[in-house]
C-alpha cells in the first residue's frame, strides 16, 4: 500500500523469479523490456494507493449477457469470474469455477483421454428458505430487502 509504482514492479519481479528460478535461471532482469502498472492504480501522495477499478459485480437480469466458457472460437475458452457460471458471483469462487468449465471444454473439444473437473451445484440451504421466500415476495411488490423471515 505504501509502495512507489517502481517499487511494486520490483517487487512482483522478484515474486516471479522467486517462483520460476528454481534449480535454473528461467527469468532474468535483462529480459524487462518494459513494465506496466494498471493506470487504475492511483497514488495521490506517498502514503496512499488507491485502486480505482471498479468491482465487477453482476447486475439482474444479465444472465443472457454473460459469455459460457467455450466460444465459436474452436479453440478460445474463457475462464473468469463474468462467466456463467453455478456460483453467479463475481468471485474466486465463480472464477474457479469457469476455470474448470473451461478446462472441460478443453477436455472435450480435443477428444483426449482425461477425466473431467467436477462442477459443484451451489448448495441450498434450507435454514434460509423463510428469508429467500419474504426475500422474493418483497422483490415482487417493488420492496427492498428487510432482513425479516416474515413481512
Amino acid at each position: 500500500m505504501y509502495c512507489t509504482s517502481e517499487q511494486i514492479k520490483i517487487e512482483v519481479w522478484e515474486q516471479l523469479k522467486r517462483s520460476l528460478n528454481q534449480g535454473q535461471t528461467v527469468l532474468r532482469d535483462d529480459m524487462i523490456v518494459h513494465w506496466y502498472l494498471d493506470e487504475d492504480i492511483q497514488f495521490p501522495n506517498p502514503h496512499e494507493v488507491i485502486n480505482m477499478e471498479p468491482l465487477l459485480v453482476n447486475h439482474v437480469h444479465t444472465w443472457n449477457l454473460r459469455p459460457n466458457a467455450y466460444t465459436a472460437i474452436p479453440n478460445l475458452f474463457l475462464a473468469s469470474d463474468y462467466v456463467r457460471t453455478n456460483t453467479d458471483l463475481a468471485t474466486m469462487e465463480g472464477a474457479n469455477e469457469a476455470a474448470r468449465r473451461a478446462v472441460n471444454c478443453i477436455i472435450e473439444r480435443s477428444s483426449i483421454d482425461a477425466p473431467l473437473c467436477k462442477i459443484w451445484d451451489m448448495y441450498d440451504y434450507p435454514l434460509l428458505s423463510a428469508w429467500r421466500s419474504n426475500d422474493r415476495s418483497r422483490f415482487r411488490k417493488g420492496l427492498p430487502w428487510n432482513g425479516k423471515i416474515i413481512g
